[in-house]
């Protein structure tokens, strides 16, 4: 089962976000071996469980789901759930569809206002040297999503209630900027830890293998048998995020390391999540090319 570390709490407004962030109450040392968060596989919407809610909707006249990735059907199960209206009422995922923002981050989202890339950029130190083929690449971005929004709505929306093709651009933008598993055919969305912002400082996301191997291997533990007893409890499917290798004091954020095991270039991560982060002004991957 899930399971929040009894020192969290879930906060909807802080001095640097106006969107729900975790905060410990009570101080956590790094040395702790068992997750702050656990959420099982069950809460997990995958492409498996979009096309199963999907399929119950979809009359045998409607043209076939076979098409989709799993991205694709997280994003339209998203857009099928929001079209009965902003308060989701007959949705079982409303409290989790209720916490998404009415705007995503992705850099095709917001980059409507010219502000937005020159600040992301400025930043970064990069405007100058990147800002056309960011530019470029935004836009080129912006007319995919308009095409794959379009393609979508005109196959599927009579069936699901789905309105307005904006509605499955802004499914496609929650889903680009925070999913999990790497690629389109294994994306899926974990509640609860969607929230948690980014800080390289911090753990990586992981899941388990009934030895903790995995917990291991990701974070170069020399309490390894500690990390062994504590996974044993865990499915091999859950999500779980550690305790920063820091002390973390009352009221600090909750972070984890977006950039573990990660290929994406600074331009990625400002077409993906909308902010580039710092660390890629020393990295070698900070190539918009």
């Amino acid at each position: 089962g899930g399971r929040v570390d009894d020192r969290l709490s879930l906060v909807s407004e802080t001095p640097w976000a106006t969107v729900e962030v975790l905060l410990p109450k009570k101080k956590i040392n790094p040395v702790s071996v068992w997750p702050l968060v656990i959420v099982p596989e069950s809460l997990e919407i995958n492409g498996r469980r979009a096309r199963a809610s999907l399929e119950e909707k979809l009359p045998r006249r409607a043209r076939s789901l076979d098409g989709l990735d799993s991205a694709a059907l997280i994003v339209l199960w998203l857009a099928a759930e929001c079209a009965t209206g902003k308060q989701f009422d007959s949705s079982p995922w409303k409290p989790y569809l209720q916490s998404l923002p009415s705007e995503p981050p992705c850099g095709w989202y917001i980059a409507s206002s010219e502000d937005a890339l020159c600040n992301a950029l400025f930043k970064q130190q990069v405007f100058d040297e990147n800002h056309s083929i960011f530019r470029q690449e935004t836009e080129r971005a912006q007319q995919y999503v308009q095409l794959v929004s379009q393609g979508l709505f005109n196959d599927y929306a009579h069936f699901f209630s789905i309105q307005s093709p904006d509605l499955i651009a802004w499914a496609l933008g929650i889903v680009s900027s925070r999913s999990m598993g790497g690629d389109a055919n294994s994306a899926r969305l974990v509640p609860l830890l969607d929230l948690i912002n980014h800080n390289v400082s911090s753990r990586p996301f992981t899941s388990f293998d009934a030895a903790g191997v995995n917990a291991i291997e990701r974070f170069d533990s020399t309490n390894t048998n500690a990390i062994q007893q504590a996974a044993l409890s865990l499915d091999g499917d859950d999500w779980a995020l550690y305790p920063p290798p820091f002390h973390l004091a009352p009221g600090d954020e909750i972070t984890a390391n977006y950039l573990h095991d990660s290929d994406y270039t600074i331009l990625d991560w400002w077409i993906q999540t909308g902010f580039c982060p710092n660390e890629f002004l020393s990295s070698p991957r900070s190539s918009a090319s």
